[in-house]
């Protein structure tokens, strides 16, 4: 029997949507509101949102594939097993392990990230050449065309 076109190419590597920074700046507030996940409630909206939100950020960044996000995605929440007259401790211990397994899991995404973030600033600093004669100066930046323009006007000054 031949391959599909799809199984003869293989799966394409993803493609991230949101800078490493970006993704840090974001894994970092979420893991900062577990303080108000754990003092909620394990059934309101507020904690599957945040879960959602979890989830957008390592697709964008990792891929719905990636073992980043099927590591997130075995966490869970409740127990696996439920059954009529389980005692609710049962749900309060399989919340409270989700939360904490969840805390771990985000502080080493974090660790992660920073560890990639100094590493692509270290790699991105170039030696400084000194012109005596020369006030020109060349503005090396990434795509925050608002931050380039905010030190374009600071230099000009200068």
């Amino acid at each position: 029997m031949a391959k599909s076109r799809r199984e003869s190419i293989g799966t394409l590597p993803h493609q991230p949507t949101i800078s490493p920074a970006l993704a840090l700046k974001r894994l970092q507030k979420l893991l900062d509101q577990i303080p108000e996940i754990r003092a909620g409630d394990r059934y309101s909206a507020s904690l599957s949102t945040w879960q959602g939100n979890l989830k957008i950020v390592l697709s964008e960044l990792y891929g719905e594939n990636s073992l980043v996000f099927k590591e997130f995605d075995r966490i869970w929440f409740s127990p696996a097993v439920t059954y009529k007259g389980q005692p609710e401790s049962d749900f309060v211990r399989a919340f409270n392990s989700g939360v904490n397994e969840t805390e771990g899991f985000l502080k080493s995404r974090i660790t992660d990230l920073l560890e990639q973030v100094e590493q692509d600033l270290s790699n991105n600093m170039l030696p400084v050449q000194q012109h005596s004669n020369s006030r020109r100066i060349f503005v090396v930046h990434g795509h925050d065309h608002g931050t380039k323009e905010t030190v374009a006007r600071y230099l000009r000054k200068a």
